[in-house]
């Protein structure tokens, strides 16, 4: 599972502060809540429970005040920040053990905090860590299966950078800045650092996704022609395709791809209209079908059965909730958890990663802490 709270990129920045974090609460969703609508786990600061479903509360680093979880991999290793003893400020790279034993993965020499974006099933982690007390900027690191942290290499000039994903092969895909563009980037624990290209005319790209084949995909940063997002597509050899748009669609974003090369995001309309989007292994789109009365859908995650996962309203400037798409292009809501529920990402089993936000909004107080749901491996119908 590649947990992306943010996307998210999408990725969020250093300088999160607690308050976001206690905005959110980390849950997860299974085939059988799809299906059958019960509420399995939930925000830490609901009664919501389920007992096909327990929560395990992480915790914090020790005298942390909340955490937030980002991702979790094949064999139960969850990855977030943290924050530790009264700094409620700065966020710490923590790793979560099967066990619940939590581990500060530290920062660069000098750096005050640290973020982990996305970790494998090795134990590789991308994210990114400050360098010095300024929370302003970040450079891109990994930590290996030991915990140690390794700077990543970064072209000239870069003033922030962030490794926000990588696949079973430890290549990292993120994204290096600076004052007036943002470079994609492909890094690889042998080969060094690759820029990836961009289109021309726009101020650069970002990369979100990778597979196993090690075809990436992303957007463009607007420039000036286009002048907007456009989704984007690498493959292994670096090249650059841009994935079809629809007529009438002004920009578009691709989140996830699968190892097919079925990709999948939103694209937007001139007529304000934003929907959930799939594309072929050949960059050819299809729209997903939004929720009766809704005019947003957002897809997120696609997995190996072609199952898409993402958010929708049900009513025209409504509140996004969690849906999924079957491999038709026909949308199912979820089961909710407070006022608004996101869905993020879905493994080849049919587990479904987001967050909850509390009925009362992020000024509602009430500390939140990394939840994580463990399920017996087959009590769940696999979707096809």
């Amino acid at each position: 599972m590649h947990t992306r709270i943010y996307r998210p990129g999408r990725r969020a920045a250093m300088a999160s502060t607690a308050a976001a974090v206690a905005a959110a609460a980390v849950i997860t969703l299974t085939a059988a809540a799809a299906q059958g609508w019960p509420s399995l786990g939930g925000a830490h600061t609901t009664s919501a429970t389920s007992a096909s479903c327990p929560r395990f509360d992480l915790g914090t680093l020790p005298g942390g005040k909340a955490s937030d979880g980002r991702d979790i991999n094949l064999f139960d290793y969850s990855i977030g920040v943290s924050t530790a003893g009264d700094q409620l400020r700065l966020l710490r790279a923590a790793r979560w053990s099967p066990n619940g034993h939590v581990t500060d993965l530290g920062t660069l020499p000098g750096g005050a905090a640290s973020t982990p974006r996305a970790i494998n099933a090795w134990g590789f982690i991308a994210g990114d860590s400050t360098t010095g007390a300024s929370l302003s900027s970040a450079h891109a690191v990994y930590w290996d299966p030991l915990g140690r942290i390794h700077r990543l290499a970064v072209p000239a000039g870069t003033t922030s950078s962030s490794a926000t994903q990588l696949n079973q092969f430890a290549t990292l895909i993120g994204q290096a800045s600076t004052p007036d563009r943002t470079n994609a980037m492909r890094w690889t624990l042998l080969g060094g650092m690759t820029v990836l290209p961009a289109l021309p005319g726009t101020a650069g790209s970002v990369p979100v996704a990778i597979n196993n084949r090690g075809i990436i995909v992303g957007r463009s940063v607007a420039g000036t022609s286009p002048s907007e997002e456009v989704a984007l597509r690498w493959n292994a050899a670096n090249q650059l395709t841009r994935l079809d748009s629809l007529p009438g669609s002004v920009s578009s974003a691709a989140n996830a791809v699968n190892g097919q090369g079925f990709a999948v995001g939103r694209t937007d309309f001139s007529t304000g209209v934003t929907r959930a989007i799939r594309w072929d292994p050949f960059g050819h789109p299809q729209l997903l079908s939004p929720l009766p009365g809704g005019d947003t859908s957002i897809a997120t995650g696609i997995n190996e059965a072609g199952v898409v996962i993402g958010s929708a309203n049900a009513s025209q400037g409504g509140p996004l909730r969690a849906v999924r798409w079957n491999t038709l292009g026909q949308v199912i809501p979820l089961a909710t958890l407070g006022a608004e529920t996101t869905v993020v990402d879905i493994n080849d089993r049919g587990y479904m990663a987001g967050y909850a936000r509390p009925a009362d909004g992020p000024s509602g107080g009430g500390t939140v802490v990394a939840d994580r749901c463990r399920h017996s491996p087959g009590s769940l119908p696999r979707w096809r």
